[in-house]
């Protein structure tokens, strides 16, 4: 099974601030970890949402606006996709990544695969 995460530390970082070298050190390590075991499949920073857009369909009529969803995007800044055999495996994973990212909170939604190819 595959989730997708999104992370939200409980302190939101400081904008230009550069981050912790050890902590990034071990950040890193723990991702390389897991991609080695195939738990990690993607990772990655959400950006602001000013620089993203926004699509919507509505009977027919198509718009889009500059921005993202400021409400979806006020807090998180981070989302992981991962690969687990169960949730209870996966929730042992998101505790692993939480005693390295520091206080946070994760987030976590299954993902559905395209149908079995036959």
């Amino acid at each position: 099974m595959q989730f997708i995460t999104f992370y939200t530390p409980a302190q939101q970082p400081v904008p230009g601030a550069m981050p912790n070298p050890k902590h990034t050190e071990e950040m890193g390590k723990m991702m390389a970890e897991m991609s080695a075991k195939g738990v990690l499949v993607g990772t990655g920073a959400i950006m602001r949402a000013a620089e993203g857009a926004q699509a919507t369909l509505h009977n027919g009529d198509y718009k889009i606006r500059d921005g993202a969803d400021q409400v979806l995007a006020a807090k998180v800044v981070g989302f992981a996709i991962l690969q687990s055999q169960d949730k209870e495996t996966l929730m042992t994973q998101v505790r692993h990544f939480l005693d390295v990212a520091g206080d946070a909170t994760v987030d976590v939604f299954p993902l559905m695969g395209p149908p079995p190819q036959t």
